[in-house]
């Protein structure tokens, strides 16, 4: 009790900088904390499902003419199918799912829209989903039936049951509730709040179910106990090929993978996890030494009253223990403040970190914060406590001068390359966020609308055109299946003799869709008829075709092109869906059927014009709910994690500047404790003050410039793990991590001067009258 007594009086006391240690504690432990729980968060992905360890997702691998191609999540649609039934002794259940379901049911005039998916059968046994009410093996066999969540069901329905009640998708299929399941979290990768009957599907024909092609089927099987992985896979494999239709040129194996690694197999994903492992340790440990920072610089000042202590009995040990109980305390007090913090400024974190208070706090994760904090507690109570327990008890008979410490000249090493370290990395983060925004896209998304217009046929949707095409505020209009800022779907390119040669994406547009997507048309034109096609440079390319382009002919390839393809034009490269992919190769095929995504282009002003675009659309379309979305914004929704780990370290580098400048200041104070006399002396002996200030600035720098070339390699080999992902990357970066450690040098000498401006400044005499 006495050692709790004695460590608050010396906390409470004046002159102990604690305000400045509980902040800076506060505000970077929660740092370290919601980085690393960040990470927690995403290795416990998919989790969540009953005995999730037996629980596999199926990958698919092409090889094409010896280039082998990532591996993809969509799968053939039979396969699932055809595991199940062949290998009985090992998968005991498998399922079939289509994610492309929109977000859209309809209860009288009211939209809902949360994420839904089609799935068979099997899809609540395999994925171990808890089902509340219903019978999902036999209704999701029948079609137009739809499960719906617990919450989702709450939403919709109210208290009332909604077992029999009917839903519409998309105000076009009518879908009878049957059945409630559990509701998943956040952490999945597959996240749903509705699945539809995979028979829905079939009966409208929508999809390539089969062996050849249709490709974009993720699928599900859930093993038996004791099943060797390995094993698994090569049985798989062997039923693919009796199945498969018999290709030289196209290779394909199939990976079955615990669904738990799927969200960690991502090459994003897993870098991301790496640079925050290094920002979340690099804020732990400075925050850790900076706090030590702070205490040894109080050396000077506690010396006599810890040799008080040792006059009335106290041991080293009883010293110590005192400074793990005000590290204990500072923690504590730190503590509240983080708490404060999470709730006042919530969700701004879950902006900048993707991650929840609530989330942060699960049961499963609590061993992060736990951990983090008792890291603090040993090293930040630990070499104070050792530093201060050696002070001899002479020292309350004399006046104590601390020596200069290689503790703080080393801590102080780690905090500037800390700091050197965050600044470059958010420099390089903000700069690249702002290239990947802002270089040429080889299309003009400006002001551009996506609409899903009604109308089931092409009359019902030619006559929607035309209104909307009449409207004052538009300035253009167009239509396409696909756009490049959600990416294209797929099929083979064969040569004459039916040889796959490579895969490409398609596009299926209307006539006038190049000039209003401010596409580059480098020769010919647009194809006009169903048989004409424009490719891009890229497709070119990989046909070996040189500078002899228009008039080509393109083989009838898949199930796209049912007859041979004349190419009419050549399209300079485009971005597709984000500067995370080289230029891929692009056919352009005409249709005629003006599709109900339109695309439309808003007069200037923007705002203004847009909310009367909307209200015309009441007016042309009330018995409708229509959507719209930017087309700029679902742009900038591509590089979400990008702008995310930006802030992020945004973030992380106004925290540990904070935290650094608290620790430098009281470092500098007890250097001008230490030389106050020596610089006295000096001065009466005729030196300048711009002597002085050379002579402090120097034996600083002498600690910063090492230090801070340290941390700026760092950042350089961290960033350039972070820059792999992109496909362009910002010019004369290294020019970039210069500048950034030049101003942590310039920002740590002007601190100097202002810290010392003063001493150097001052009479000498008042240093020396005591001597």
């Amino acid at each position: 009790m006495k050692q709790l007594y004695y460590s608050w009086r010396a906390m409470s006391g004046p002159g102990n900088s604690n305000a400045i240690k509980i902040i800076s504690v506060a505000l970077g432990l929660l740092m370290t904390i919601l980085l690393m729980s960040r990470m927690a968060l995403n290795h416990s992905f998919d989790t969540c499902y009953d005995n999730h360890r037996q629980l596999y997702q199926l990958w698919m691998q092409y090889t094409i003419n010896g280039n082998t191609l990532d591996r993809q999540q969509q799968c053939l649609g039979k396969l699932a199918g055809a595991i199940y039934e062949e290998l009985p002794e090992m998968v005991v259940a498998a399922t079939t799912t289509n994610r492309n379901m929109g977000q859209g049911l309809f209860r009288g005039d009211t939209k809902f829209s949360e994420k839904a998916i089609a799935a068979d059968s099997l899809f609540f046994k395999t994925m171990g989903i808890e089902v509340l009410k219903g019978d999902p093996v036999t209704d999701l066999a029948q079609k137009d039936v739809v499960y719906l969540s617990e919450s989702y069901a709450l939403m919709i329905f109210g208290g009332d049951d909604p077992i029999g009640e009917v839903l519409k998708y998309n105000n076009e299929w009518e879908l009878t509730v049957k059945g409630i399941y559990r509701d998943l979290p956040d952490n999945v990768t597959a996240p749903h709040k509705a699945v539809i009957s995979m028979p829905t599907l079939w009966s409208r024909e929508r999809g390539n179910y089969s062996w050849n092609g249709g490709d974009s089927w993720p699928e599900f099987i859930r093993v038996a106990d004791g099943v060797d992985p390995v094993e698994l896979n090569r049985r798989i494999n062997e039923m693919l090929q009796k199945n498969l239709p018999d290709t030289e040129s196209l290779q394909l194996v199939i990976d079955a993978a615990p669904l738990t690694d799927t969200y960690m197999s991502n090459d994003e994903v897993r870098r991301m996890d790496r640079i925050m492992l290094v920002l979340s340790l690099a804020l732990l440990f400075i925050t850790t030494l900076n706090y030590v920072l702070i205490t040894i610089a109080s050396l000077s000042k506690r010396a006599k009253s810890i040799g008080i202590h040792k006059c009335n009995g106290a041991g080293s040990p009883t010293i110590f223990s005192m400074f793990i109980i005000e590290t204990l305390m500072v923690l504590g007090c730190a503590l509240v403040l983080m708490v404060i913090l999470t709730l006042v400024f919530g969700d701004m974190i879950k902006d900048t970190i993707n991650i929840t208070p609530k989330q942060m706090l699960e049961p499963s994760r609590l061993w992060v914060p736990i951990s983090i904090m008792l890291i603090f507690v040993l090293i930040g109570g630990i070499i104070p406590g050792r530093i201060f327990s050696r002070i001899p008890v002479s020292n309350i008979f004399r006046r104590f001068s601390s020596r200069r410490n290689p503790w703080t000249r080393t801590l102080l090493c780690v905090e500037f390359a800390g700091v050197t370290f965050i600044v470059c990395m958010m420099t390089v983060a903000a700069l690249q966020y702002h290239e990947v925004m802002n270089h040429d896209l080889g299309y003009n998304p400006e002001r551009v609308v996506i609409a899903e217009v009604p109308g089931q046929t092409a009359k019902e949707v030619d006559a929607a055109y035309n209104a909307l095409r009449d409207l004052p505020v538009i300035e253009g209009l167009s239509a396409s299946y696909y756009n490049p800022v959600w990416g294209y779907s797929g099929m083979m390119v064969s040569d004459n003799s039916g040889n796959d040669l490579f895969s490409s994406r398609y596009d299926d547009c209307i006539n006038g869709y190049i000039d209003f997507m401010g596409m580059t048309l480098i020769k010919g034109r647009e194809p006009r008829d169903d048989n004409e096609i424009a490719v891009n440079e890229e497709f070119a390319r990989l046909m070996n075709w040189g500078d002899d382009i228009v008039g080509r002919i393109v083989p009838e390839s898949s199930k796209i092109a049912k007859h041979p393809v004349t190419v009419t034009g050549l399209l300079r490269d485009f971005n597709i869906g984000g500067f995370f992919e080289e230029p891929m190769p692009y056919l352009m095929f005409y249709n005629r059927y003006f599709y109900p995504t339109m695309y439309l282009r808003v007069k200037e002003p923007f705002k203004q014009n847009f909310l009367q675009l909307e209200e015309s659309m009441k007016e042309l379309f009330p018995a409708y709910d229509i959507e719209f979305s930017l087309m700029e914004k679902e742009i900038s929704d591509t590089y979400e994690n990008v702008r995310q780990f930006r802030n992020a370290t945004v973030m992380a580098c106004v925290v540990i500047l904070f935290i650094t400048l608290m620790g430098f200041i009281g470092y500098i104070r007890n250097e001008v404790q230490r030389r106050g006399k020596e610089i006295a002396i000096r001065k009466v002996n005729g030196a300048e003050s711009h002597h002085l200030f050379s002579l402090l600035i120097r034996d600083i720098v002498s600690i910063a410039v090492p230090s801070i070339i340290a941390g700026a390699v760092a950042a350089w080999f961290t960033g350039k793990i972070w820059l792999e992902q992109f496909t362009i990357e910002v010019n004369f970066l290294a020019g970039y991590y210069i500048l950034a450690s030049i101003a942590v040098l310039v920002a740590i000498v002007l601190c100097v001067y202002v810290m010392t401006r003063k001493i150097v400044n001052e009479n000498p005499v008042i240093r020396l009258k005591n001597e």
